[in-house]
């Protein structure tokens, strides 16, 4: 953990001096991650494989997102109990928020 020291006096002084940049990257920043979050939920799996290639450099298609039941069953197998719940709240917790 990081720890700072400052003798800022507003939000916006500490929070400039932890993560220099202006405000402005942050909105560019957002409307990027809008455009992206906008072309999946229109092109879906053909959107999220240009992505994959663009910002990972790997050529999958939509095809290859696909996970087999048998896949999922294995996964299953080599996790504990634990992790197992963590992930099945996580999922409900997503499908929550967005209804």
């Amino acid at each position: 953990m990081n720890t700072y020291t400052t003798n800022k006096q507003t939000i916006e002084e500490i929070a400039a001096a932890i993560a220099p940049g202006a405000p402005e990257d942050l909105e560019e920043k957002d409307a990027r991650v809008r455009e992206i979050v906008e072309s999946v939920r229109q092109r879906g799996d053909e959107a999220v494989c240009e992505y994959i290639q663009r910002f990972d450099g790997v050529t999958l298609t939509p095809a290859q997102l696909k996970v087999e039941e048998k896949e999922f069953r294995f996964a299953r197998s080599h996790i504990d109990d634990g992790f197992a719940k963590a992930l099945e709240q996580a999922a409900h917790n997503i499908r929550r928020f967005h209804e």
